[in-house]
């Protein structure tokens, strides 16, 4: 009797272990939202900071959501990016080419917000619209920021640091040019 309720206990603390251990592994692998549920929790967010009506939010969710989708459809590819950035430009033609593409992408992008601008006076106020694009820079800002705060870790981790120079003052810095 005593064996058996030994092994039970056991059992039991083995399972209980298990389950927390398992539960913590979950959190660690929870996905990040996908660019669409990203869209949905921001528009939601910048809907109750405007203090909109159910049938307003709707409107604005359904509507900021199509101004998003619009703007990814016309953004430049990443790879075209990378490859522009990490090219060396050798002639004046393909300077003049990538300064170009990225004016045509800006005008694309300055339209859509313009289109949606048309859409938004329609059922918020120009006050409401002001504050709304605040919001969408203010959000930018800070998921940016985030994102940049986690690559800096992960590089500070890889980088190892130089030593410092401990002499007072530094020969480094006191370099006399003898």
């Amino acid at each position: 009797m005593r064996h058996a309720l030994k092994f039970a206990a056991i059992a039991i603390t083995l399972l209980t272990v298990g389950f927390g251990a398992q539960a913590k592994s979950n959190k660690k692998q929870a996905t990040p939202p996908s660019r669409e549920q990203f869209v949905q929790i921001q528009a939601n967010e910048i809907a109750e900071d405007l203090h909109l009506d159910d049938s307003t939010a709707k409107q604005f969710v359904a509507t900021f959501t199509k101004c998003q989708q619009e703007i990814w459809n016309c953004g430049p590819k990443k790879e075209l990016n990378r490859k522009q950035r990490n090219a060396k430009v050798t002639t004046d033609a393909e300077a003049e080419k990538i300064i170009k593409e990225r004016f045509e992408h800006r005008n694309k992008i300055n339209a859509i917000q313009e289109k949606y601008y048309k859409e938004y006076s329609k059922f918020l106020n120009q006050r409401q619209i002001l504050k709304l694009y605040e919001l969408e820079n203010k959000m930018m800002r800070k998921m940016f920021r985030e994102h940049a705060k986690g690559s800096r870790k992960g590089a500070r981790a890889q980088k190892a640091r130089s030593p410092r120079c401990n002499a007072t003052p530094c020969p480094a810095a006191c370099n006399t040019g003898d």
